[in-house]
């Protein structure tokens, strides 16, 4: 039988006073004597406020104890032992509760000061707080099961959460991307009078100049320079251009089909059935190599990509680039290293001369030799999807990210120098080779296009940092006007181009030359600035713009504009 009664004091031994603190039998006896040489005094005796302090006093009511004694959470205790409370727990004398009320020592609370052993946590535990706010106590497990003591186990962090795609851009039109259009103008045009007048093919190299009989049958010096110079400057850049504003034009499309509550999948195809169209009566009748069906048929990239972020079009922009040029330039090395044969040249001069007689005949012919080209535009197309593509997604990624709203001048001028360092050597080797004939033509060729959007980067920039400068402001009154009817500019080009070259009007395809076609083209382009400006004072679209925007919202848009400070309206 156990010789401790329930308050483990011995049998037999004396209660302890208010002046004697129980211990434990083992802590007595391992715990030396104290070295203080003065009598231990109560402490929850009163103390005198004006008594001074001695080193040897306590900072509190626990007396001093031999630095050599183990630690009280080191001294091993008796399970069955009943926990003593804190002397500092214990009632003052004076505030002494009724002895019926005062706590049996077994219920006394456990010594604050005294620290706890850690317990092992189980294998796999994962402290609250780590991957979010601590699990609550109770609860079902992440499987719908009770978690084992409350909360979720076992804890997983939670799925991330998709970042959020930039807020579309209000629609609203910003003047310096009409102008851009503008400008673009220009260089399409420059380029698509080269077919259009005989004096290029439509796969690039000479055309029916080289061949036609008369005035225009060789070549002078003046058309060489100007033929390399559109080739250096013009051919394949102004195309990605208009790419770009493409996909730029796509976003602000999207927006204002959200903003007005229309769903924005039917209203696209919409708009690409009616291009479609445009594209297809545009080939067949005016100009073999539009440019419209490509952009429709393409386009249904964009409709795809259109919740892609601004990084992801330009990653995947970059991905299509450098696959279709790493291709592109295998093909065009292989095909440079078999020459062409002296019945291939004269299957091309042959092809070439009975083109040009078509032209000059009769509407029929002219529609019929349109036809005759289109396996050949197909083939076109589908090659500078290569770089199509990647404009359409940078275009997307610009409108998605508001580039042209927070342009930086220092970023624009670095891409300039970058896009003319790299541009303007390849694009004057390529326009060399091409025009140089033979077997390396083909390669000038594959290099141009592949080094065209470098070129066009510093078109772009270029021209919106000179945008910012007084002439810059004066230039852009006059583009964007223009920029804004652009189909219907780029329509009427072409209608006036087959009234002069080709057997609707004078016929006149293969005998100009390629100085005087330029010529011609230069005025042109001038007229439709000077005739654009009035127009989009009087009105809010251009003729074919207001068509397809009929198409495109299956209904009629709004009327016309009555004041001219709302054509540069942002």
């Amino acid at each position: 039988m156990s010789t401790h009664d329930a308050t483990g004091i011995p049998a037999g031994a004396p209660a302890p006073g208010p002046d004697q603190r129980p211990q434990h039998p083992s802590a007595a006896a391992t715990a030396p004597a104290p070295r203080v040489p003065h009598t231990p005094q109560d402490p929850q005796a009163p103390r005198d406020p004006q008594a001074p302090r001695t080193p040897q006093d306590p900072p509190g009511p626990l007396t001093a104890q031999d630095p050599q004694a183990p630690h009280t959470s080191q001294v091993a205790q008796d399970p069955s032992s009943p926990r003593v409370p804190h002397p500092a727990q214990a009632p003052h004398p004076a505030q002494a509760p009724h002895p019926a009320q005062a706590p049996r020592p077994a219920q006394a609370p456990h010594a604050p000061h005294a620290p706890q052993t850690p317990q092992a946590a189980p294998p796999g535990h994962v402290p609250a707080g780590v991957f979010g706010p601590p699990p609550s106590p109770v609860g079902p497990g992440p499987y719908g099961g009770p978690a084992a003591g409350g909360g979720q186990w076992p804890p997983y962090p939670p799925a991330p959460a998709r970042k959020a795609l930039p807020a579309l851009p209000v629609p609203r039109r910003i003047v310096e991307v009409d102008a851009l259009r503008g400008f673009a103008l220009l260089g399409i045009l420059l380029v698509n009078v080269f077919v259009m007048s005989g004096a290029a093919g439509i796969g690039g190299g000479t055309g029916a100049v080289a061949t036609a009989p008369g005035a225009g049958g060789d070549a002078t010096g003046a058309d060489s320079v100007v033929t390399w110079l559109v080739s250096f400057l013009a051919q394949g850049k102004f195309y990605l251009l208009f790419a770009f504003l493409f996909g730029y034009s796509f976003t602000v499309q999207m927006a204002s089909a959200e903003r007005s509550g229309a769903r924005v999948v039917p209203r696209t195809l919409r708009r690409t059935a009616g291009l479609l169209v445009l594209g297809l009566l545009h080939a067949v009748f005016l100009f073999a190599g539009d440019i419209l069906t490509s952009y429709a048929l393409l386009g249904l990239i964009l409709l795809a990509s259109r919740n892609a972020s601004p990084r992801g079009a330009r990653t995947a922009a970059y991905w299509v680039w450098g696959a279709f040029g790493a291709l592109l330039l295998l093909l065009s090395a292989l095909m440079a290293l078999v020459p062409p044969t002296a019945a291939d040249l004269a299957g091309t001069d042959a092809e070439s001369a009975a083109l040009a007689a078509a032209y000059r005949g009769s509407s029929a012919d002219v529609v019929g030799a349109n036809l005759d080209q289109l396996p050949l535009v197909v083939l076109v197309a589908v090659l500078g999807a290569g770089t199509v593509v990647p404009a359409f997604l940078f275009g997307l990624a610009a409108g998605r990210s508001g580039w042209f709203d927070r342009t930086d001048p220092a970023g624009l001028l670095r891409t300039v120098r970058v896009g003319l360092a790299v541009g303007l050597p390849a694009a004057a080797l390529a326009a060399t080779l091409e025009l140089g004939g033979g077997r390396w033509s083909t390669l000038g060729s594959a290099l141009g296009m592949l080094t065209a959007p470098a070129l066009t980067a510093a078109y772009l920039c270029g021209m919106l940092l000179f945008f910012r400068t007084r002439p810059g402001r004066r230039a852009v009154a006059v583009l964007a006007p223009a920029g804004r009817m652009s189909l219907t500019n780029y329509l009427t080009q072409s209608l006036v181009m087959a009234l002069v070259f080709t057997g609707y009007g004078f016929g006149l395809y293969g005998e100009l030359g390629v100085a005087v076609p330029v010529l011609i083209a230069l005025l042109l382009y001038a007229v439709q600035l000077a005739v654009s400006g009035p127009l989009m004072r009087r009105h809010r679209h251009g003729p074919v713009e207001w068509l397809l925007r009929v198409v495109t919202l299956a209904g009629r848009p709004g009327g016309a504009r009555t004041g001219a400070g709302q054509v540069n309206e942002r």
